[in-house]
Protein backbone atom coordinates (compact mmCIF):
# COMPACT_ATOMS: atom_id res chain seq x y z
CA UNK A 1 0.00 0.00 0.00
CA UNK A 2 1.29 3.32 -0.88
CA UNK A 3 1.12 6.40 1.30
CA UNK A 4 -0.38 9.29 0.04
CA UNK A 5 1.80 12.81 -0.74
CA UNK A 6 2.50 14.44 2.50
CA UNK A 7 1.50 11.84 5.09
CA UNK A 8 4.84 11.48 6.36
CA UNK A 9 5.06 12.37 10.07
CA UNK A 10 7.74 15.20 10.47
CA UNK A 11 10.09 15.07 13.34
CA UNK A 12 9.14 17.62 16.36
CA UNK A 13 12.28 19.77 16.07
CA UNK A 14 12.51 22.59 18.41
CA UNK A 15 13.03 25.92 17.18
CA UNK A 16 16.68 27.84 18.44
CA UNK A 17 16.25 31.20 18.83
CA UNK A 18 17.59 33.55 15.39
CA UNK A 19 20.99 35.14 16.13
CA UNK A 20 21.27 33.03 19.32
CA UNK A 21 23.26 30.74 17.35
CA UNK A 22 25.51 29.86 14.55
CA UNK A 23 23.85 28.08 11.41
CA UNK A 24 25.80 24.97 12.29
CA UNK A 25 25.14 25.26 16.38
CA UNK A 26 21.37 25.40 15.18
CA UNK A 27 21.92 22.12 12.92
CA UNK A 28 23.85 20.55 16.03
CA UNK A 29 20.76 21.56 18.04
CA UNK A 30 17.48 20.23 15.50
CA UNK A 31 20.07 17.20 15.02
CA UNK A 32 19.87 16.37 19.03
CA UNK A 33 16.39 17.31 19.47
CA UNK A 34 15.37 14.89 16.72
CA UNK A 35 17.37 12.34 18.11
CA UNK A 36 15.79 12.99 21.61
CA UNK A 37 19.15 13.74 23.16
CA UNK A 38 19.11 16.42 25.49
CA UNK A 39 22.66 18.09 24.50
CA UNK A 40 23.15 19.16 21.29
CA UNK A 41 24.99 17.18 18.67
CA UNK A 42 29.17 17.19 18.10
CA UNK A 43 29.63 18.35 14.50
CA UNK A 44 32.72 17.65 12.72
CA UNK A 45 34.94 19.90 11.45
CA UNK A 46 34.17 18.46 8.14
CA UNK A 47 30.73 18.71 8.09
CA UNK A 48 31.20 22.46 9.90
CA UNK A 49 32.59 23.25 6.54
CA UNK A 50 30.38 21.51 4.35
CA UNK A 51 27.48 23.74 6.20
CA UNK A 52 29.78 26.46 5.91
CA UNK A 53 30.22 26.59 2.77
CA UNK A 54 27.73 28.30 -0.20
CA UNK A 55 26.18 25.67 -2.66
CA UNK A 56 27.97 24.83 -5.56
CA UNK A 57 27.27 26.85 -8.63
CA UNK A 58 26.86 25.45 -12.06
CA UNK A 59 27.19 28.94 -13.81
CA UNK A 60 27.47 27.42 -17.57
CA UNK A 61 24.02 26.04 -16.84
CA UNK A 62 22.90 29.29 -15.09
CA UNK A 63 24.07 31.35 -18.40
CA UNK A 64 22.28 28.65 -20.92
CA UNK A 65 19.11 29.90 -18.69
CA UNK A 66 19.10 33.32 -18.68
CA UNK A 67 20.21 33.16 -22.47
CA UNK A 68 17.18 30.82 -22.91
CA UNK A 69 14.62 33.16 -20.56
CA UNK A 70 16.15 36.50 -22.69
CA UNK A 71 15.21 34.89 -26.27
CA UNK A 72 11.84 33.54 -25.27
CA UNK A 73 12.87 29.97 -25.91
CA UNK A 74 13.01 28.21 -21.81
CA UNK A 75 10.20 25.80 -21.59
CA UNK A 76 8.38 25.12 -18.21
CA UNK A 77 7.47 21.10 -18.55
CA UNK A 78 5.15 21.17 -15.22
CA UNK A 79 5.01 17.32 -15.59
CA UNK A 80 8.56 17.03 -15.41
CA UNK A 81 8.79 18.99 -12.20
CA UNK A 82 5.53 17.32 -10.85
CA UNK A 83 7.03 13.74 -11.64
CA UNK A 84 10.60 15.48 -9.59
CA UNK A 85 8.67 16.41 -6.69
CA UNK A 86 6.52 12.77 -6.37
CA UNK A 87 9.55 11.07 -6.70
CA UNK A 88 11.78 12.99 -4.22
CA UNK A 89 8.64 12.70 -1.80
CA UNK A 90 8.45 9.39 -2.22
CA UNK A 91 12.10 8.82 -1.23
CA UNK A 92 12.12 10.86 1.85
CA UNK A 93 13.27 13.97 0.64
CA UNK A 94 16.54 12.67 -1.18
CA UNK A 95 17.01 14.27 -4.36
CA UNK A 96 16.75 11.59 -7.73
Amino acid sequence: MMTPIGSKPSPAVTPVASGAASATDRVATAVATVAGSPRPARLSDEVRALLSAPPPIDMARVERLRAAIAEGSYRVEPDRIAAAMIADDLSGGTPA
